[in-house]
């Protein structure tokens, strides 16, 4: 999801939600580097601002 942001906005069907996770992974300097903590971790992330999000059926 963190890596292909336009794909998670298709996945989980919010407009706007890939330009939102691209936001994530700039400010984190990179998809790799997002996950520095428990309430950081990439499902937490996006779960925050999609809450619809589910990492079992969703993330891949």
């Amino acid at each position: 999801m963190l890596a292909v942001p336009d794909h998670a906005e298709e996945v989980i069907g919010i407009d706007g939600l890939g330009e939102q996770i691209h936001k994530i992974v700039e400010q984190s300097g990179g998809a790799e580097l997002v996950n520095d903590g428990y309430d950081t971790c990439p499902s937490r992330r996006i779960r925050a601002i999609a809450p619809r999000y589910d990492k079992n059926s969703m993330g891949q």
